[in-house]
Formats: C-alpha cells, structure tokens, sequence
C-alpha cells in the first residue's frame, strides 16, 4: 500500500491534515492487514508485540475515547490499557475512526507531531506484517503447486 496522506482544499490546520491522515492511514492499512487474516482463515491470530510503540500509544491516545466506542463495536478493546500487541490498538483506533466518533483531535490526548510519528509507525507495523505474511503465503502456494507438479508422473 502506498499511501502518503491526504491533500484538503481551503485553509486547514497542518496537524489536523496530518492527524486524519495519519487515522486513515491506520484504518486503511488495519483493514489490508484484517483482510489478509480473513482471507488466510487466520484471524485473529496474528499479533504484532511491541512494547514501545504500544507504551508510545497508551500515552499519547485517550484511551477512554477509544474505549467509548466499544457500544458501536461486537470487539471490546478494554486491553488496549495493557497489551503489547499493537494490532489492538489498530483495530480499536479503525473502528473508532471508520464507525465510531474518531476524528483527529478527539482520538489523542494532544494532537502532536509525536502523536503523530507514532500512528505512522503503527500503520507500517501493520503494512510489514500484511506484507510479510502475504509473500510467506504466496511462496507456499508456488511450493505446493510445485511438489504437486514434480510428484504427478
């Protein structure tokens, strides 16, 4: 996925452009990666531990508001205060800014450019793994096909 953010018309606060465009971008690349699970009949078993980006996002998100939003969702993210697994903050974050009341200033404790950094590391997190698993199940597949093709006489 190759997506550099979002171009708006008229006058725009820079962070408030580079704060939806950081929230689409991991919405767009939580549902690439949510896809590719369903897909592969995999969901949800694909976490991506990472302490530090994970404490990163814990201080930066209000997680309250994140949480709020589980009444709209069939997923609860009450261990987004805990997990290192930052597929959860993904999934809770695309719910809230595709269903729920997310938007650039609400989703933060302080829209920064910190705040920011960390929501386009989360994204490309995501997009790795999607990637990684995606050529790890392509390279199967030619596998397969070619121990099938070898073992037919």
């Amino acid at each position: 996925m190759n997506f550099d953010g979002i171009n708006l018309k008229g006058s725009h606060d820079s962070r408030t452009v580079r704060g939806y465009s950081a929230l689409l971008k991991v919405t767009l690349a939580y549902s690439t990666f949510d896809q590719l699970a369903r897909l592969l009949e995999t969901k949800p078993n694909w976490p991506i531990p990472d302490t530090s980006l994970a404490d990163n996002l814990r201080q930066r998100l209000d997680l309250n508001s994140i949480k709020s939003d589980e009444n709209t969702s069939k997923t609860s993210f009450t261990d987004i205060e805990t997990t290192d697994d930052v597929t959860r903050f993904a999934a809770a974050i695309r719910h809230m800014f595709a269903h729920g009341s997310g938007t650039p200033w609400g989703s933060t404790k302080d829209l920064t450019s910190q705040t920011i950094v960390h929501l386009e590391e989360l994204a490309t997190a995501l997009l790795t793994e999607t990637e990684n698993r995606f050529d790890f199940w392509v390279k199967d597949k030619i596998a397969s096909a070619a121990l099938k093709e070898s073992a037919t006489p």
